[in-house]
């Protein structure tokens, strides 16, 4: 009943604008996920925190260097040294494996991989930031033009109320109050499609913002159909948030990175096992002779000033503030798809009152008019029933914009663009 409630409303909505087809929202939501800068830059850091997952691989893989050195001396030993110097030269090549660091590196890869995966919900994050900017400044154009329509409606009535005035009043039937009075309804119905008119120009500027680009967007707009997912049970979004929202999805990577950080300080005390072979050649005033080692290497940290120790507990309540803000960030989550739940179903139980006070008022206005040009009723009944009108008109305009903002942001509380990729 609800669904076919709301279908009836946005048809009367949309009618004055049937004669072409409305701008899609859906179509500006795309574009601007395909073309906003700060999705764009968000992620390109995502693309920077992945390539730092290869470097920290890195160490897994053979160190190789070039080692190179010309020099003149007198030094021949630590003991002896010569009357005239000499050139000595020196190149070689260094190659150092790493055998086993006790998975040290692989710790570093994990935080290395959670950085990359926080940076990649981030973008996601904005894109549903973006997504909502559309659909917020979308709406706002909407609610422009349609208070512009309705201006132009105004100053329609009002300039046939002046100009009835006027004959009446030429004609003897009327005083000259009532031509002064509709001359002043028909001038302010002028200002109110003025500013009315600056309202859309500024609304349509603050879409192309939106939307990422700097040329206005052409066309007319209209209240698009509800998302599907603001139909479904309050059970099932509450679901949806939880398994989908990017703040959650980011909060259980931190809680990998703050684990993977804690094992990482763990093992900091633990010994390193690396293959060295280095092989060059030496050289004493142009007569080579060639030097290579080859060897394995074992480092292991004794005492660092307690330092490994302080990283250790660090990382520890890193690890458990990480928990506590993972169970908070859910706890947000779910109340605020609730709040946004409960302000879209008031919303749309505004609007049938919201509708039936423009049809009382529409049907107030024609018994004024009625008794108006039957010379029983006075034009202070047709320009009170004329505000009353436009006051219904606008106030269902606006109950209209906040059911579509209602399920904006519903769709942000959940975590969703409302876009199908």
């Amino acid at each position: 009943m609800k669904q076919l409630l709301t279908a009836s409303l946005l048809w009367s909505a949309l009618a004055w604008s049937a004669s072409a087809a409305p701008v899609s929202l859906d179509g500006l939501i795309q574009r601007a996920l395909d073309q906003h800068p700060s999705l764009q830059a968000a992620q390109q850091s995502a693309a920077a925190q992945a390539e730092r997952v290869g470097a920290a691989q890195a160490p897994n893989l053979p160190q190789v260097n070039l080692n190179s050195s010309l020099q003149y001396s007198t030094n021949l030993s630590n003991a002896q040294t010569s009357a005239q110097p000499f050139a000595l030269s020196t190149a070689g090549l260094s190659l150092r494996q790493q055998l086993y660091d006790f998975g040290k590196t692989d710790s570093e890869v994990a935080i290395a991989r959670a950085n990359a995966d926080i940076s990649l919900l981030a973008a996601q994050n904005q894109a549903v930031d973006v997504a909502y900017g559309v659909r917020q400044a979308y709406l706002q154009w909407v609610r422009a033009a349609q208070i512009e329509r309705l201006a132009r409606t105004r100053l329609d009535s009002a300039s046939r109320l002046s100009a009835q005035a006027e004959a009446f009043w030429k004609a003897g039937k009327r005083s000259k109050i009532d031509a002064t009075r509709a001359a002043a309804t028909l001038a302010q119905a002028r200002a109110e499609l003025i500013a009315a008119h600056t309202g859309v120009e500024q609304a349509q500027r603050t879409l192309s913002a939106a939307v990422g680009q700097e040329g206005l967007i052409a066309g007319e707009p209209a209240f698009p159909a509800p998302p599907a997912e603001t139909s479904q049970p309050l059970a099932t979004l509450e679901q949806t948030a939880l398994e989908r929202h990017p703040a959650l999805q980011t909060s259980a990577v931190r809680l990998h990175r703050a684990d993977a950080t804690l094992r990482s300080a763990e093992k900091a005390n633990l010994p390193d096992i690396n293959l060295d072979v280095n092989y060059g050649l030496r050289a004493r005033d142009m007569t080579p002779g060639q030097n290579w080692t080859a060897g394995v290497g074992f480092s292991m940290p004794l005492f660092n000033g307690f330092s490994t120790d302080r990283l250790r507990s660090a990382a520890g309540s890193e690890l458990a503030a990480t928990e506590a803000t993972a169970r908070d960030q859910a706890l947000q989550v779910r109340t605020g798809v609730q709040k946004a739940y409960l302000a879209l179903s008031g919303t749309r139980d505004r609007l049938p009152a919201s509708q039936a006070s423009v049809s009382s008022a529409q049907e107030n206005l024609a018994l004024a008019e009625g008794r108006y040009q039957s010379g029983v009723g006075s034009i202070i009944e047709v320009s009170d029933a004329q505000a009353l009108l436009a006051s219904a008109e606008t106030d269902f305009v606006r109950a209209q914009t906040d059911y579509h903002l209602a399920a904006a942001d519903l769709l942000r509380a959940a975590g969703l663009t409302g876009i199908s990729k």
